[in-house]
């Protein structure tokens, strides 16, 4: 991966063609952010999920909580407690500060947003301890602040994206796996890389 940046990955971010890669379905404030926090993903050496034949078989019949914030999510705490120690769990979004009130440390926590607003939204947990032994399941574009507050990272790349597309074409020997129903919300994004991994 060292040798990405070399291959032409700041090149390409350069040139005016990026402007006809992005028309292809994505503004272009949004994708000049994806592309440089795919830049710096590659350029630290961040996972990225990989297309595999089929998931590991200890896995196959893992239970997957995938925890949202909303009215319910306080009658489901003890059902949450009870089975942790028996399923994965995945939180979205602003979930992940109600499993820290409750004490209940996720697997996983899903973000999707580029901005730098996610680790200001997270930061405001200030139990940096917490924090470390969760992973970070996001799209390519996550701020780099954000991706530093967790015990690791893996990314997934969304069918076409201008940095989706400049990923597979310049580091073409990685077989990556892309996300072809993923969309702006947590669950478009955590079901199929739960499902893909």
């Amino acid at each position: 991966r060292d040798s990405v940046a070399s291959r032409g990955l700041g090149d390409v971010y350069k040139r005016q063609d990026l402007k006809l890669i992005v028309g292809l379905g994505d503004n272009f404030e949004n994708s000049r952010y994806i592309i440089s926090h795919s830049k710096w993903a590659v350029e630290n050496r961040v996972k990225f999920l990989l297309e595999r034949k089929k998931s590991p078989r200890e896995l196959e019949d893992v239970p997957v909580f995938i925890v949202g914030n909303g009215p319910s999510l306080d009658s489901l705490f003890p059902l949450l407690k009870a089975e942790r120690e028996n399923v994965i769990v995945v939180s979205c979004g602003t979930a992940l500060q109600a499993l820290h009130k409750h004490n209940v440390v996720p697997d996983y926590h899903a973000d999707i947003e580029v901005n730098r607003s996610t680790f200001d939204w997270t930061a405001r947990i200030k139990d940096r301890e917490f924090l470390k032994r969760i992973k970070l399941i996001s799209g390519n574009g996550v701020h780099p602040d954000t991706a530093s507050l967790y015990k690791d990272v893996f990314l997934s790349l969304k069918n076409g994206e201008a940095a989706t597309l400049m990923l597979t074409s310049l580091m073409s020997e990685l077989n990556f796996s892309t996300l072809r129903n993923s969309s702006v919300s947590y669950t478009h994004l955590t079901l199929p890389t739960i499902y893909s991994v």
